[in-house]
């Protein structure tokens, strides 16, 4: 029996991983081959929806979405960003930051909202559900937590390296890992999925009883731990809001051997295989613009109001009938755009009355002018 659930446990593992490596592959040819650096709305739309399709298809072969979700996004985050554009690369980690932040909350108000219609007869399963969530977690991290440990003792024996190169995981750390498990959108997730098989099989109302119980335990668990993680934090005297090297632990954790062996395998078969040389020599290139997703924001904005207002000046010089009469908001939007290409050379202060004379606007245009500059500064 245990045989069976560890061999269906490794399959679905390893075959999620290998679904999800193969997937970033093809999405990384695709991109290659399609060289969308030409427009960052292709490119956000393509991630975005490369994840979409990863989890759909891994669900389809009856394997884990979230665990071939993780692995495409590693490899794609390593090989498909040189084929980004500098710009694509910002909006798109801005895009999909903003749109987790967005799901996050609407994750929570649905439980928020459903905890308070749940039936409370599921309150009894829900508190033994906790205690075993606890237990488990407790059962699982220190155990770990030692073995991780002695590994890294064996490591680091054989190595040159010093006590403080070793980062063992300390007892308080470990503590704080058992504190921080919460539950959240993964585990509401997978009880969503829950079919009427479970009402067949345990008797009717089962299913219902877990939707309940789940919702207590994320709602109780965000309360308790999620509200007094920094309490623990301080109480247990583990910095906080510090910074260090992206490849620290890579640096620290990882053998010579294997850090070569990485290294000779990504230059001599990933990188020229899914990157390929010319673009390597581009990426060197332009590791010079050092961009703020401000920075790009601004441009994507500017460039907007400079190409809605390029059209509106296209219109008036292809217009022949000379009876027709601009509307207000048009005239509104022609001397605003006029006015902002006088402040990109000229001091505003300086030449406003000028400007005004040689527009012939009235003084109502010029409320509007002001309020339309406010805005686009």
């Amino acid at each position: 029996m245990l045989l069976n659930v560890a061999k269906g446990v490794a399959i679905k593992f390893f075959g999620s991983i290998a679904c999800g490596v193969l997937l970033a592959t093809l999405y990384i040819i695709v991109l290659r081959c399609a060289a969308m650096r030409h427009s960052q709305a292709m490119e956000i739309l393509f991630v975005l929806m490369s994840g979409f399709l990863t989890y759909s298809l891994a669900e389809s072969f009856h394997m884990s979405g979230i665990i071939a979700v993780l692995f495409c996004s590693v490899v794609m985050g390593i090989y498909a960003r040189p084929h980004l554009s500098v710009e694509g690369s910002l909006l798109t980690s801005f895009f999909i930051k903003e749109a987790a932040m967005l799901a996050d909350m609407c994750v929570f108000l649905l439980v928020g909202v459903d905890a308070v219609l749940v039936d409370w007869t599921s309150l009894d399963f829900a508190l033994w559900v906790m205690l075993f969530c606890v237990i488990a977690r407790a059962c699982a991290i220190f155990p770990l937590g030692l073995v991780t440990n002695s590994i890294k003792r064996c490591c680091n024996r054989r190595g040159s390296g010093g006590q403080e190169e070793r980062q063992l995981l300390s007892g308080k750390h470990l503590l704080m890992m058992w504190h921080a498990g919460l539950r959240g959108g993964i585990a509401l997730a997978l009880n969503l999925e829950v079919g009427p098989w479970a009402d067949e099989i345990d008797g009717p109302g089962t299913r219902q009883t877990l939707r309940n119980s789940t919702f207590f335990v994320i709602c109780i668990f965000l309360l308790i731990f999620g509200g007094t993680t920094e309490v623990m934090l301080r109480w247990l005297n583990i910095p906080m809001g510090g910074s260090s090297p992206y490849d620290q632990l890579y640096k620290r954790e990882t053998g010579e051997y294997m850090r070569f062996m990485g290294a000779w395998i990504h230059d001599n078969v990933l990188a020229p295989c899914l990157v390929g040389d010319e673009r390597l020599t581009q990426i060197t290139s332009e590791k010079n613009n050092d961009l703020r997703i401000e920075e790009v924001l601004g441009q994507a904005v500017h460039g907007n109001w400079r190409h809605m207002h390029r059209r509106i000046d296209e219109s008036d010089d292809t217009e022949t009938d000379d009876s027709y009469t601009p509307t207000a908001l048009e005239r509104a939007r022609q001397l605003a755009y006029e006015k902002r290409r006088s402040f990109e050379n000229e001091d505003y202060e300086d030449d406003y009355d000028d400007d005004d004379e040689e527009t012939g606007e009235t003084e109502e245009d010029s409320r509007v002018i002001q309020t339309c500059n406010r805005c686009t500064k």
